[in-house]
């Protein structure tokens, strides 16, 4: 045989046996302090709109237009408290940052233009947390001179838990292994239910309806293979295929919806579903960094086509109309964060 193909041969070979001289595993020690910080920027634009009035498709007089934007920073602090075997077993998180904006304009034929606007801050910043492992999780708890409340912490969650994206062995480069989907929904929505709160006088559209963090169900695959390793960092590349569904009836205002402004004398029409479905792709990398067994960095870019679909009631003076409308918007989503070590 060739010498230099024999020695290209073996070079291939053993770069693709490349086993981590470390486990690519999740470590953690007491008194380390790790601050997060995480960015989501997502955009919608409506595609197409559909309005079915008793069983018959109703024209539209002109181009329903909507388009909305929403952007969230979050940056908080873990100090590790208590730690067994690398494993960790009680934290104490402190939020420096967590805000959100989201603003919508909307030009509907039948209805005008309208737009909305709010901006929102969480009451949990500057507030320590204390996480400690119980039997079915990490349970939330203030500190006993602390002066947040305690209905605060029903939704609070440990998340994101950054191990989910590890294969659970020692993988060599070219490995792929698959990342439950859970970690999409962390990610999305990091801390669980971080007790917003509105800013100012600024509101979203009428009809406007938002489901607590761990409403929205998910299936599909996540995808992880390890492409790199270089200077003791692993890349980790991701791809994304998964399906949502969030019913949102059950969140309706007790008032319902009005339709127009408070002039229009339209009726409020009765809800009987909305339900909103998305299919998405996506890919992303992150940044492990082996010796310190802990993921450095990750970015993840994904598209969706979410289809809402809405069934209503409206009473027009005796005459009842049974209303079904379907919106189908694209959705294109950026998350990114940062991991470093205070």
């Amino acid at each position: 045989m060739n010498t230099l193909l024999s020695v290209s041969l073996l070079a291939a070979t053993a770069s693709a046996a490349i086993v981590l001289s470390d486990d690519l595993v999740q470590k953690v020690e007491k008194g380390q302090s790790l601050v997060t910080s995480i960015t989501l920027e997502s955009s919608s634009t409506l595609e197409e709109s559909h309005t079915i009035v008793n069983g018959n498709e109703m024209p539209m007089p002109g181009e329903m237009t909507l388009e909305s934007t929403n952007s969230s920073s979050i940056t908080f602090t873990d100090k590790v408290l208590r730690a067994s075997e690398g494993r960790l077993m009680g934290f104490q998180r402190t939020y420096s940052e967590a805000s959100d904006s989201r603003s919508t304009q909307m030009v509907d034929p039948m209805g005008g233009d309208h737009s909305g606007e709010v901006a929102r801050t969480s009451q949990l910043v500057d507030l320590p947390i204390l996480f400690q492992r119980g039997d079915e999780g990490f349970v939330a708890e203030f500190p006993e001179d602390s002066e947040g409340d305690a209905e605060w912490l029903d939704g609070l969650l440990a998340t994101p838990d950054w191990g989910l994206l590890l294969p659970g062995a020692s993988p060599k480069i070219g490995d792929e292994w698959e990342v439950p989907v859970s970690f999409l929904q962390t990610l999305r929505e990091p801390g669980g239910d971080i007790v917003w709160e509105n800013e100012g006088e600024g509101s979203a559209l009428d009809g406007d309806v938002q489901a607590p963090p761990g409403a929205m169900n998910y299936e599909g695959e996540i995808n992880a293979e390890l492409t790199e390793i270089e200077d003791g960092i692993a890349k980790i590349e991701l791809e994304f295929e998964v399906n949502t569904e969030l019913d949102l009836t059950e969140f309706m205002p007790e008032d319902g919806i009005a339709v127009g402004d408070e002039d229009s004398g339209m009726p409020t029409p009765d809800i009987q579903s909305i339900v909103s479905e998305s299919e998405t792709e996506g890919t992303g990398v992150a940044y492990w960094d082996i010796e310190a067994g802990r993921l450095t960095s990750i970015k993840i870019d994904l598209e969706s086509l979410e289809v809402q679909t809405v069934i209503l009631e409206l009473d027009m003076g005796g005459q009842v109309m049974e209303i079904e409308s379907i919106t189908k918007s694209l959705v294109v989503e950026t998350i990114e964060a940062e991991i470093t070590l205070e």
